[in-house]
């Protein structure tokens, strides 16, 4: 293979990223579907880019797991710590004005 085709995986990687992302924090599938989807998605990606380069096997499957890996879960937590985020700000605040209190300018009564 040439790099045309390594290219062609990294942008494959670079999708799963994305879309893994977008519905995690849209809620769309259970998120330990879509990580379970995602990180394997990823690995089999960067290995198969890594044979696209020409790396021996064993370097590309190694490469694959652990950059992969590690990307994906890293994308992962980045949408899960988002999304409490945004469900402990609805969860204790009701009404959107709740959340916000002017600053009280006038002096305090003497």
């Amino acid at each position: 293979m040439n790099s045309a085709a390594g290219f062609l995986f990294f942008l494959l990687f670079s999708v799963v990223q994305i879309a893994m992302y977008v519905v995690v924090r849209r809620q769309l599938i259970p998120s330990f579907l879509i990580g379970l989807i995602g990180v394997i998605a990823s690995i089999i990606a960067l290995t198969l880019m890594g044979l696209a380069q020409g790396n021996e096997i064993y370097q590309a499957v190694f490469a694959g797991i652990v950059v992969g890996g590690l990307l994906s879960g890293g994308t992962l937590a980045m949408a899960l710590y988002f999304l409490s985020g945004e469900r402990r700000l609805s969860a204790g605040a009701p009404d959107q004005d709740a959340r916000y209190m002017p600053p009280n300018d006038e002096p305090p009564a003497s």
